[in-house]
């Protein structure tokens, strides 16, 4: 794996991180979700060119 993909994922990951830190459980929107939804998906397809 070259470092560039691993940056990738990382960033990817903190960006998720991130967002799941920011959001608070009594509070949250479908704003948030779609968000939440749009990052795992990026992280996924990030993973699968991995493979």
């Amino acid at each position: 794996m070259s470092v560039n993909i691993l940056e990738e994922l990382k960033s990817k990951f903190e960006n998720l991180a991130s967002e799941l830190d920011s959001i608070k459980p009594e509070s949250v929107d479908l704003k948030q979700i779609d968000r939440l939804i749009e990052l795992v998906e990026e992280l996924d397809n990030e993973i699968k060119t991995i493979k």
